[in-house]
């Protein structure tokens, strides 16, 4: 399935799908953000959700805040330039 750079985006950052998902991760273009080189990344599903290899866990509480602080810096960084948010 296409992702938002095979369909003209020339960036992506955001969820993989919605807050509850078990990833637990941001997304960048095609990688999880945060991911640790030195480790596997893994997902357990048992009684807790249990994600391996992210140097920091996403925290539902904070998506928005922390998507509101990438969209006012992307802004800042491209102001000069013509962009679709």
């Amino acid at each position: 399935m296409p992702g938002s750079l095979e369909v003209g985006f020339d960036y992506h950052w955001g969820l993989p799908r919605n807050h509850n998902d078990i990833v637990r991760a941001y997304v960048e273009n095609h990688q999880l953000f945060g991911l640790d080189r030195t480790s596997s990344f893994s997902k357990q599903i048992r009684d807790v959700q249990d994600v391996q290899g992210l140097l920091e866990e996403r925290v539902d509480d904070y998506v928005n805040a922390i998507l509101i602080d990438r969209v006012l810096h992307f802004i800042r960084e491209n102001k000069e330039n013509p962009f679709f948010l």
